[in-house]
């Protein structure tokens, strides 16, 4: 029994062992894991999925098991302590509760990450460390205490991070309605395709809808990326883990798109991709007029916009600006209508005149609009604000030169401003758990995006 706790066995009736029912694993609950040996590649090849599933969840409820009885086991040593030494000096027994704190809430901070994780492994859900930060980001101090807990968990249990439903991020990915050298990116895994850099790989062409009685054929004869004829839209995402969310719901099979994403602030690969991608959708029949429109997902922040403004403006490198950059680029999300109570909008976000209000007036409302923010939300930091004022200072001077119109870059400012005084964060992790996003299916959030595209909801 004590064998059958510590690994996966690499037979075929091991692995039946394993994959056991629940009633099954709970009876072989007794052996600790104080060595547990790590599942490698040789014994991951061994056994079935379902088979490791189910060891993983063995595991993690060994783990909680003995975490709970060392805890237990602990605290009636501390009881006996304090009945025995009726003369003890109280500081001394202050001081080893006050020892004992550390440890606790490490304690804590393990098992709300391994109930996390434990759901992922028995639904068969995947996440990146970003997702579980912002899952548990009210009960967690950061994203580094996450990223430590999930370190410390993997060598303890011995299971590697992909069996725990945990993927790496990466800095940028593509996938969608097209495809790369022939390969279709629809059936790439939900990480994406990484981004070539190469001028030759990053050439865009589109292939024609097939009209009535033909078929449609691919002329991927060449380096580079093709287009399929029926891509509705295109959508950069901020973040990986937004990114692969979207990718995991197949938000492409509800609504035929591509998906963008550089992890952040754009590089040169990114940016030339966009523009190469917009510039396909033109090229039908000579027609200028962008055949698919282009939107971004981004987090409500001062970070954000500058991401937002990087893609249409190419903001801070103006010698390449109108080259590459996609003035069409509309604003998805998040928006303050997407933070803000539905019933006080008018209200909160509607004032046309935000620049000309005094200081007093100001921070009034800045006080009134935290009471109304739907969604959790960090307040600006010095930093923040910094960036805000001069994003703000320089908004004539980036829009100069914008093929968009007049009207377009009123409305993002007006959206700007809101920004700058509702003096909020947030980010677009916290939609998947809001009543805009939820759904019984678990494509919430890809369906959320779906009506937001589909009622031209973008600025």
């Amino acid at each position: 029994m004590a064998a059958n706790a510590d690994c996966v066995h690499c037979s075929a009736a091991a692995a039946e062992k394993v994959g056991a029912s629940k009633s099954v694993r709970n009876s072989q609950l007794m052996p600790a894991l104080a060595h547990p040996v790590f599942l490698s590649q040789s014994v991951v090849a061994a056994n079935t999925p379902l088979a490791l599933k189910e060891e993983a969840l063995r595991r993690m409820e060994v783990f909680v098991l003995e975490t709970l009885h060392k805890l237990i086991n602990s605290g009636g040593r501390c009881e006996k302590r304090k009945s025995s030494g009726k003369n003890a000096d109280d500081t001394s027994q202050l001081q080893g509760q006050k020892s004992r704190e550390p440890l606790l809430r490490s304690v804590h901070t393990r098992l709300l990450v391994l109930r996390y994780l434990y759901s992922n492994v028995q639904h068969g859900l995947i996440s990146t460390q970003r997702d579980i930060y912002y899952r548990l980001s009210r009960l967690v101090p950061d994203q580094g205490c996450v990223n430590r807990t999930l370190q410390q968990l993997v060598q303890q249990l011995g299971i590697p991070r992909q069996w725990l439903g945990v993927v790496p991020g990466s800095r940028g990915c593509v996938g969608g309605t097209l495809s790369f050298c022939g390969v279709d990116l629809r059936q790439h895994t939900s990480g994406g395709f990484p981004l070539p850099v190469r001028q030759e790989e990053l050439r865009v062409t589109r292939r024609r809808l097939p009209r009535e009685g033909t078929t449609s054929v691919s002329s991927n004869t060449h380096e580079g990326f093709e287009l399929f004829g029926e891509t509705r839209y295109i959508i950069v995402v901020e973040k990986h883990a937004v990114f692969f969310r979207l990718m995991e719901e197949r938000i492409f099979d509800l609504v035929p798109c591509v998906l963008l994403t550089s992890h952040g602030f754009p590089t040169a690969a990114a940016i030339t991709l966009l523009s190469n991608l917009h510039r396909a959708t033109m090229e039908e029949e000579g027609n200028k007029k962008a055949l698919v429109p282009v939107v971004a997902l981004v987090d409500y922040n001062p970070s954000g916009l500058s991401i937002l403004q990087q893609y249409k403006h190419n903001a801070g490198n103006i010698q390449e600006s109108r080259l590459v950059a996609v003035h069409a680029l509309r604003w998805l999300g998040i928006r303050g209508c997407h933070i803000v109570e539905e019933g006080c909008r008018e209200q909160s976000v509607g004032s046309p005149a935000l620049s000309g209000e005094s200081n007093a007036r100001l921070s009034a409302a800045t006080l009134a609009f935290q009471r109304i923010i739907r969604v959790p939300f960090q307040r600006f930091t010095r930093r923040d604000e910094v960036v805000m004022s001069n994003l703000i200072t320089r908004w004539d001077s980036t829009w100069r030169g914008c093929e968009d119109s007049k009207e377009a870059c009123e409305v993002w400012r007006r959206e700007a401003e809101k920004m700058q005084l509702l003096q909020v964060k947030v980010e677009l992790e916290t939609l998947y758990d809001t009543g805009m996003s939820q759904g019984t299916t678990g494509h919430g959030f890809a369906k959320w995006v779906c009506r937001a595209l589909l009622r031209h909801d973008y600025i």
